[in-house]
């Protein structure tokens, strides 16, 4: 009976050892910090994430280990990774005092162009800002400071460089005041309207002011200053300038508006955002230029709105 006594209490101890391992292993899933890889949508048109844990909590190792991720191929059916095949990074210097982390690559980073340079971006340097101690992230191209479409060089970026839509957040609702401009009846001339808009939080404001170009605009002998069927390809943000990719030639089927009222009536539109200074416009992956017009980025040209 002793003997049997024995066995029962051996028995409870080591379910009692399992259980406390199985609690101890738990608890620590649930204490240990998340992180996220940001990727590239599907579509092109901003940002995923997925979770991640990090095998090594050292500064150096962490980030080298993030960037062999971001430039991992395997197959996603919902998201791209950032870093394109070619693309490769040479290495990285971290600034203590200040907390910016240098990204060097080789110089086929700059045949990504566009809104794919900008999501690639944005997803690089918003995965790295979890890293422990990095504060900001410069990128450079053969050690030499890369130079945003804005024109500047070296920039410290931080999770405010960057504004796009977001894919697998939570959408609540929210509203905001914007401005558009629809061409005039004979398609040469722009006019102003001022609207209340309620859109999901998980969408770039801009993507919501294209879309209501193509709407009949609430206004007498106005008209949409894009065709119905149109699409956004991909749409992103960064260092002030907005980067709109169309499916299709922006004015070829909607002949009674001209190009140029066509392409103020978006700029105009869109650089009365907040953090919008300059628009560049892209059909099918292809720069918009317009004739007598220096360059492919456009600011707001109010000289042919009607009601200022």
């Amino acid at each position: 009976m002793k003997h049997c006594h024995k066995i029962i209490a051996l028995l409870s101890l080591s379910l009692s050892l399992v259980l406390m391992s199985c609690s101890g292993s738990s608890q620590k899933k649930k204490t240990e910090k998340t992180y996220v890889l940001y990727d590239i949508n599907a579509d092109h048109t901003g940002l995923a994430t997925e979770e991640y844990y990090p095998k090594s909590k050292d500064r150096s190792k962490m980030t080298d280990e993030i960037l062999d991720l971001l430039g991992d191929k395997t197959e996603k059916s919902d998201m791209t990774r950032p870093i394109p095949n070619g693309v490769n990074v040479q290495d990285t210097l971290y600034d203590k005092e200040s907390g910016n982390l240098t990204v060097s690559f080789t110089r086929s980073y700059m045949t990504v162009t566009g809104t794919d340079e900008t999501l690639m971006r944005a997803a690089i340097v918003k995965t790295l800002l979890q890293v422990k101690g990095v504060k900001t992230v410069t990128f450079q191209v053969d050690h030499t400071d890369l130079v945003s479409a804005s024109g500047i060089s070296g920039r410290m970026m931080d999770d405010n460089t960057f504004v796009m839509s977001m894919a697998g957040k939570d959408s609540p609702v929210q509203s905001a005041d914007i401005t558009l401009y629809y061409p005039d009846r004979d398609g040469t001339r722009l006019h102003k309207v001022k609207k209340k808009v309620t859109y999901s939080s998980n969408i770039h404001i801009a993507r919501v002011v294209i879309d209501y170009l193509k709407k009949n605009p609430e206004v007498k002998n106005a008209r949409p200053a894009l065709p119905s069927g149109i699409q956004v390809s991909s749409l992103a943000v960064a260092d002030g300038v907005c980067y709109v990719n169309f499916d299709s030639d922006i004015s070829s089927k909607n002949n009674d508006v001209t190009e140029e009222a066509c392409v103020y009536s978006i700029v105009d539109s869109l650089t009365d955002l907040y953090g919008i200074n300059r628009v560049q416009i892209s059909e099918n992956g292809s720069n918009l230029s317009l004739r007598g017009h220096e360059g492919t980025l456009f600011e707001k040209n109010d000289t042919n709105v009607i009601n200022k």
